[in-house]
Formats: C-alpha cells, sequence, structure tokens
C-alpha cells in the first residue's frame, strides 16, 4: 500500500475514533462505502448505516446500498424523505442542492440523537471540496463531518483504498441523484423523475456505463426532449444502436431524443 495513502488512512480511523459513535450517510457509492467499511473496523458496533431513500434517488441505487451494508456487514436502515412535497424544492433552484442536502442532514442528525450517536459523518471526499458543491455548504452549516475530506482522499486515493479493502463497488463510476438531469427551473415532477430513471436502466441494458440522460421538457416537437450525455466510448455505443436506443426511449415517454456530442466526464 503506498505510504501516503496509509497516513492518510490513519487520519480517518483516528477522526473516527474520537467520534467514537457516528451515524453514516451511506448511498452505496464508493466515497461512502469506504468510510462505512473503515468505521467497521474501528468502531465495531457503534455505527449505523442511514441511506435515504426519496423520489431523487434510483430504486437500483437503493437495492445496491442495501447489498453493499450487507457485505460489510453493518447495522442499516433506509430512511424515506418525499422531496417533492417542498414547494422551494420542486421549483428546481439553482440552490436545490442545499436545500435538498439541509433536509437530508436535518433528518439524519435526527435519527442520530435518537440512537445516542455523536456525529453524523457522510462520504465528501477531498477532491469534491475543491468544485462548486452547495451541499458542502450545508454540511458545514449542519455539523456533518467528513472523514475523507479531512483526511486529504482524492478520488484515486478512495478507489485504490476501497479496491485494496475488497469493496466490489471500487470502480463503481460517480453518480449523482435524478434531480441533477434537469437544468435549473424546470419543475421536479414524480413522472419524470421515473422517467429519467427508466430511461437511464434501459440505456446501461445497451452497454451505456458512463454517461447521463438530461431532461429538457420545453424542447422538442411535444416537449419531453432525452439528451444523451456521454463518455465518447458511449456515444459510439449509441451511434450503432440509435434506432434501437431512440425507440425505447420514446416508449418511456420521451417525444425527442438527442445526442450531445460534447463528452461527459463524471
Amino acid at each position: 500500500m503506498n505510504e501516503q495513502r496509509v497516513k492518510k488512512q490513519e487520519v480517518v480511523q483516528g477522526m473516527l475514533r474520537e467520534i467514537a459513535r457516528a451515524a453514516i450517510l451511506f448511498s452505496g457509492g464508493v466515497d461512502s462505502s469506504l468510510v462505512l467499511k473503515l468505521a467497521s473496523e474501528v468502531l465495531k458496533e457503534n455505527i449505523l448505516a442511514i441511506t435515504i431513500d426519496s423520489p431523487f434517488i434510483s430504486r437500483q441505487e437503493i437495492d445496491e446500498a442495501r447489498k453493499l451494508a450487507g457485505i460489510i456487514g453493518v447495522e442499516h436502515i433506509v430512511v424515506s424523505i418525499d422531496m417533492l412535497n417542498d414547494p422551494d424544492l420542486i421549483i428546481n433552484p439553482v440552490e436545490r442542492c442545499y436545500l435538498c442536502k439541509k433536509k437530508i442532514f436535518s433528518l439524519a442528525k435526527r435519527i442520530a440523537d435518537q440512537r445516542g450517536l455523536a456525529c453524523v459523518v457522510d462520504g465528501t471526499n477531498d477532491q469534491d471540496s475543491k468544485l462548486p458543491r452547495p451541499g458542502l455548504r450545508a454540511a458545514e452549516e449542519s455539523g456533518v463531518r467528513s472523514p475523507l475530506r479531512e483526511g486529504g482522499f482524492q478520488k484515486d486515493d478512495v478507489r485504490l483504498l476501497a479496491k485494496e479493502l475488497g469493496l466490489p463497488n471500487w470502480n463503481k463510476p460517480s453518480n449523482s441523484c435524478l434531480a441533477t438531469r434537469f437544468p435549473f427551473g424546470e419543475i421536479l415532477t414524480r413522472d419524470n423523475l421515473r422517467r429519467i430513471e427508466q430511461g437511464e436502466r434501459l440505456l446501461r441494458e445497451f452497454g451505456l456505463s458512463c454517461f447521463r440522460l438530461r431532461y429538457h421538457g420545453k424542447m422538442g416537437t411535444s416537449g419531453n426532449l432525452a439528451r444523451i450525455h456521454a463518455s465518447y466510448q458511449d456515444q459510439k455505443a449509441v451511434i450503432e444502436k440509435g434506432s434501437q436506443i431512440a425507440k425505447i426511449l420514446k416508449e418511456v415517454g420521451f417525444a425527442t431524443v438527442t445526442l450531445d456530442i460534447e463528452e461527459y466526464y463524471p
């Protein structure tokens, strides 16, 4: 193991020992999986993995989180929250991520308090902190700790250590909530979120792995335009199977299907 990465791991584990009892926000992605794995080794049974289920999260992500928590061997709960009941969120403002994270952190802190857990911890890494992410401000305001960020973990560090620790999702592509597929100002509805979720599931069945399906309701011949934003490798697959892909996405409910020629980077 790389000496520098060992030192970073020691910082993270030392921080977790200081916390002693922690609620871990667990999405099932590689970052939060690594935090959960390290916490399970240091704090044993004094942790609780919390996965937030909302209309913004795909069923696949929830299922994968359940499986991974079982593999790591920790207590895990899935807690539902309906973001679409919040009128400030459904209008999809620029501050959507901040508002959403504030609700998630508030819910997680209530659960932590009920369980006698000292702190809520998330999987934000140090590389994330260099990006313009409103959710980071929400974490700081809510007192949520980010061990990977505090330990200086970059994304490559996370993946390499996750692989060394035997986590099966160490090379899982980065993901984000379904709401990020909509341009700011586009009203978020349950039907359109499900349409995006179903469309992305079908695209994965066509072999795509590094992409986003973007929604544009005010474009297209009759609204509901689907814009496939993919890596160059996945763009080739879309072009090769274009007619089939357009057909299945129209069956989902999109009126128009387009391919963005600009490469998608996760």
